[in-house]
């Protein structure tokens, strides 16, 4: 197994959010991550396919004004190299801590399924992103609900081990 590739992240773009109960928003959202590249949690992968791995810390800005830490892991990837520079599917699972102006908007959320493609432009450390995620949370005023979000936007990434 190789060593853990320590990457920093930054991600800017905008976000839309389709709860099953309520009606949709759009937020523009800023993110700072760090992220342990080709780290593996376990010796195999699980039925042959899915290998936990890359765990990942962010803080995300939001406006309308919240603010969120999140903690996710991979289990599914795939590159393209012949596109572009290369064209990355990921599959994470990642769990959310938001804090609002209220409590409707201060929740604990669990995005079960998180689909990213990650397109990087040749020659940079800058790519595209899309993501889609679908989500149960449940907030501090003791509501609950499920839904869906997608984000389109750009991402910086950079090796912090050199």
């Amino acid at each position: 197994m190789p060593d853990p590739n320590p990457q920093g992240t930054f991600q800017l773009g905008a976000q839309y959010d389709q709860a099953f109960t309520r009606p949709g928003q759009w937020s523009g959202v800023l993110a700072v991550g760090l992220q342990l590249t080709d780290w593996h949690l376990l010796q195999k992968p699980l039925f042959g396919m899915f290998n936990v791995q890359d765990p990942q810390f962010q803080l995300q800005m939001s406006v309308p004004a919240t603010l969120s830490a999140q903690v996710a892991w991979s289990w599914w990837k795939y590159s393209f190299p012949n596109i572009g520079k290369s064209l990355d599917l990921t599959m994470q699972t990642q769990v959310t801590r938001q804090q609002g102006s209220n409590a409707a908007q201060s929740q604990w959320m669990v995005q079960f399924l998180q689909g990213q493609a990650q397109y990087n432009f040749a020659h940079s450390n800058l790519s595209a992103i899309l993501q889609f995620n679908v989500y149960h949370t449940w907030n501090d005023d003791h509501s609950h609900y499920f839904g869906a979000q997608g984000l389109a936007g750009f991402q910086l990434t950079w090796d912090l081990h050199k």
